[in-house]
């Protein structure tokens, strides 16, 4: 790959390649790198992983469905349900959203009277 060369900046010529300005794909958040860490019980990886492709407008639909079968294995997990009800409340499903926020909260009051 050749090298681009922007104009000079005070006598000084930057070179750079198109590699450099693309963001590594790493840096892209992925369904499966989201579910791979949910699977691995990776819980607070994959809510970054999902809250950020909610963030970019992305698999919204999937990010709830996902997210359901998620509060199905771990019931107790008041941070999932947080996050369903953050997708419900963007995808526009308020009741959905609300019912989520709730378990949530009763999650949280649970561990607070243990």
């Amino acid at each position: 790959m050749q090298p681009l060369r922007q104009p000079a900046i005070s006598g000084v010529i930057i070179e750079h390649t198109e590699q450099q300005t693309l963001p590594s794909k790493m840096q892209i958040p992925s369904l499966t790198k989201a579910r791979t860490a949910l699977q691995q019980g990776k819980i607070q990886e994959a809510l970054e992983t999902y809250r950020a492709l909610l963030h970019l407008g992305r698999f919204e639909g999937k990010v709830i469905q996902d997210l359901n079968r998620a509060v199905d294995c771990y019931p107790m997990e008041a941070s999932l349900w947080q996050a369903l009800g953050e997708a419900y409340n963007q995808a526009g499903q308020l009741p959905q959203a609300l019912e989520a926020y709730s378990k949530a909260i009763e999650n949280l009051n649970r561990i607070k009277s243990a």
